[in-house]
């Protein structure tokens, strides 16, 4: 990967992407590694996470996307403007963005 850019750290949260440089050179596609930093806080106690938006603008992006979940090895499906996975605490997420198929 190359191109690699921090784009925010707000509240305890922090976005990092990278464009696809390797090994499909040309590609639209996206890594995007979202981290979350926070405790968990003491009540109420049964919250796993907590979601972190993303506005696929912030990526580059105009049309709806495709996104996978690299770690869960899971498609998540199609989103436009923005999508907000649940990140664990003290956890972190890493997803695919393409632009969608027409």
């Amino acid at each position: 990967m190359s191109g690699t850019a921090a784009l925010f750290l707000a509240a305890g949260s922090l976005l990092r992407a990278a464009e696809d440089a390797e090994p499909a050179p040309g590609s639209a596609d996206r890594y995007v590694a979202l981290f979350n930093t926070r405790d968990k806080p003491a009540a109420p106690a049964d919250l796993p996470g907590v979601p972190v938006s993303v506005k696929l603008s912030e990526l580059g992006f105009d049309v709806a996307c495709r996104i996978r979940d690299l770690r869960r090895t899971k498609d998540l499906g199609e989103f436009t403007g923005e999508f907000a996975p649940e990140i664990p605490w003290h956890g972190a997420g890493l997803y695919r963005v393409s632009p969608a198929r027409k």
